[in-house]
């Protein structure tokens, strides 16, 4: 059995974690009562690193600066709300923060108040926002003390405080187990104190915590083996903040590679088939900063695709959206496919300019052989790759969409358009290189020499030039290609993705 004292210490602990998810929620609701308030006009006053919002982006966010938090501290408040377990969050992932979980009514209002293109956020606004976050960083930090506390104590074992509270040795613990548990201490919970814990633990599904989700509750974040606390993997993340891709900047690259990335990637050159060195490939140096352009290329890709998919994501949160009544009113004249012409005359109506250069190589990336838009590519186009929105088909062909809906749609097909012309303007440079540059690049990537080069292939050249990335992240890249394989990119869909005609 656990010492008292030890079962007393577990007990606050519980009761923190649901009393701290219950003021946090109070904290959403007074954010959100705002008749004016709308997510997206906070989340556009958030720095994004590529899209997506790191601890750095916070560290630096002049919107609560005064917290005085630390980058351990914002690292461990996207880990609570990181859906992907990453390092960063997205846009969904940030409305999970900041909306409120138990009040659909407020969120809904929320989500259809007119965006504003201010630079300034009104005072409550400001203020709820400053508040949120604070709660957040104090309930991580009580938490984590409590936690170490635990840790630290020479008898205490995580697995048999999870079969002291498993009375029943069913394997898991539900929420006649806290009861009895939390009872025996002396304190009592409601229902609705079980439901800001599940929450919190993110269990409100399952409602019930095996003996791994119960050690990844007690388990303190530990500064000197977590990812993003140590000093090494702190700088990755920070230098991925730092590769800023919005749409309107220039896209700096990667630094350069450390000598011992470039002495891995030697080996690997070293490797390349004879049949593909000539004269021009006498320099392994060279093909090396090849090489090195090739993967800034791809990464370019991956941080804007990221962005991109942010955009997607939010425009599929509208329930009125669907892909098969937009593509009935992109379809003019009624042939089941989209023609440049009619995808442009509609981005007019949207008062998007395009150059039709920029048109045709997204039709290429996404359309059919007659270089036209059918209804799947136009799926493939818009649909997050999230695995939740894979079902969510919908048909609406009475109802319209609403103006702030049309207005998500815009700006995905802004960022397309304006991320498809800077991807160019990097492939056309690579262009400039012999063929056989782009037939080592793909050898030395294709680390099985199956003549594929797989998300894991990619993400072991990757992070061979430092340059860190998840499956996911890279799935995202991949599996837009028209001509990407079940299993991943043929040499013929790598040299056509990079060197545009």
């Amino acid at each position: 059995m656990i010492n008292k004292d030890w079962r007393s210490l577990l007990c606050s602990l519980i009761s923190m974690i649901y009393e701290g998810e219950s003021d946090i929620e109070i904290c959403r609701e007074f954010l959100c009562k705002d008749r004016n308030f709308n997510p997206y006009n906070l989340l556009g006053m958030i720095p994004q690193s590529s899209g997506v919002i790191t601890p750095n982006d916070f560290y630096h966010c002049n919107l609560i600066k005064d917290l005085k938090a630390t980058f351990d501290d914002f690292y461990m408040l996207i880990k609570q709300y990181s859906s992907g377990a990453n390092s960063y969050l997205t846009s969904k992932d940030f409305l999970k923060l900041i909306m409120p979980a138990t009040n659909e009514k407020l969120k809904k209002n929320c989500l259809n108040q007119k965006l504003s293109y201010s630079y300034k956020l009104d005072k409550h606004t400001s203020f709820g926002f400053q508040t949120l976050i604070r709660k957040e960083i104090d309930l991580h930090r009580k938490i984590e003390k409590i936690k170490m506390e635990l840790e630290n104590l020479s008898d205490f074992s995580v697995r048999v405080a999870f079969l002291t509270i498993d009375k029943e040795n069913k394997g898991f613990i539900d929420s006649a187990d806290l009861f009895r548990f939390l009872k025996s201490d002396g304190t009592i919970i409601n229902s609705n104190s079980f439901e800001d814990f599940f929450r919190r633990i993110k269990r409100e599904k399952a409602r019930r915590i095996s003996l791994e989700k119960f050690y990844e509750m007690l388990t303190p974040y530990k500064s000197n083996n977590e990812i993003g606390l140590n000093t090494e993997n702190s700088e990755k993340l920070k230098i991925n903040a730092q590769e800023t891709l919005s749409t309107g900047e220039e896209y700096t690259g990667i630094q350069e590679s450390s000598l011992k990335a470039e002495e891995i990637f030697q080996e690997d050159l070293n490797s390349i088939n004879e049949e593909v060195k000539d004269e021009s490939l006498e320099n392994d140096q060279e093909l090396l900063e090849f090489n090195q352009k090739v993967l800034n290329y791809f990464f370019l890709q991956l941080n804007l695709e990221m962005k991109i998919e942010n955009y997607r994501e939010s425009l599929f949160m509208f329930k009125e959206f669907s892909i098969d009544f937009l593509f009935k009113v992109l379809d003019k004249y009624e042939e089941l496919e989209i023609s440049i012409e009619e995808f442009d005359s509609f981005l007019k109506e949207l008062n998007i300019d395009a150059e039709k250069d920029d048109l045709v190589r997204i039709f290429k990336k996404f359309g059919n052989d007659n270089i036209k838009l059918e209804e799947e590519g136009l799926d493939n186009l818009l649909r997050p790759l999230n695995d939740e929105y894979e079902q969510s088909y919908r048909i609406n062909s009475e109802l319209g969409f609403s103006p702030l809906c049309i207005e998500i749609l815009s700006n995905v097909f802004k960022l397309i358009i304006e991320s498809e012309k800077k991807i160019a303007e990097e492939g056309m440079e690579l262009a400039k290189f012999p063929e056989t540059y782009f037939k080592s690049s793909f050898k030395a990537i294709d680390s099985n020499s199956d003549g594929i080069i797989s998300i894991y292939d990619m993400k072991i050249a990757l992070d061979k030039f430092g340059i860190y990335s998840t499956n996911k992240e890279i799935e995202l890249v991949m599996k837009r290609y028209r001509i990407y394989m079940e299993n991943g990119i043929s040499y013929e869909a790598f040299y056509q993705s990079i060197a545009y005609d």
